[in-house]
């Protein structure tokens, strides 16, 4: 939902909010004879889901009793459906790996930092200064993002 679209929404939904349930379930019954727009049929809707934990039925027939309220849980896929990349464990040895490579990486950098910060003190000029600032930060840069990606790896999945 865009996010103009959603701000109408949210705004008849505070409009709509200081109606009774009772005028709510006639408005959403009645929704076929073009009482509502789109975003007024959206609010009416999260209204309805918020007090009654459910939507009633067309006009004419009675709500029915809600059901127990399940959680939404994506449908696991088969095993066969998996794709090798999804494997548990499989990416936890690449993650050990690119930690090791990004303190490498790291020390590699600030080593060529140095070598470059010495030559510019040894008279080779402000270019060589500026080098070393840049070795020095692109290192860091590299050591931050793989370190960012390995904790992605390492940390629990959420679904």
């Amino acid at each position: 939902m865009s996010e103009r679209l959603d701000d109408l929404v949210h705004r008849q939904q505070q409009e709509l909010s200081t109606r009774n349930t009772d005028e709510l379930v006639t408005l959403w019954q009645q929704r076929h004879a073009g009482g509502l727009m789109a975003e007024g049929l959206e609010a009416t809707r999260r209204i309805l889901l918020e007090r009654l934990g459910y939507l009633p039925l067309d006009s004419g027939a009675a709500p029915t009793a809600p059901r127990a309220a399940r959680p939404k849980v994506a449908p696991r896929k088969a095993p066969q459906d998996r794709s090798p990349l999804d494997a548990p464990g499989r990416w936890l040895p690449i993650s050990s790996g690119a930690r090791i490579f990004a303190w490498a990486y790291l020390l590699a950098g600030l080593t060529a930092a140095l070598t470059q910060l010495l030559r510019a003190f040894n008279g080779e000029g402000a270019y060589t200064l500026l080098a070393a600032g840049l070795t020095a930060l692109q290192a860091a840069f590299f050591f931050l993002v793989l370190q960012v990606l390995v904790e992605g790896v390492r940390s629990p999945r959420r679904s």
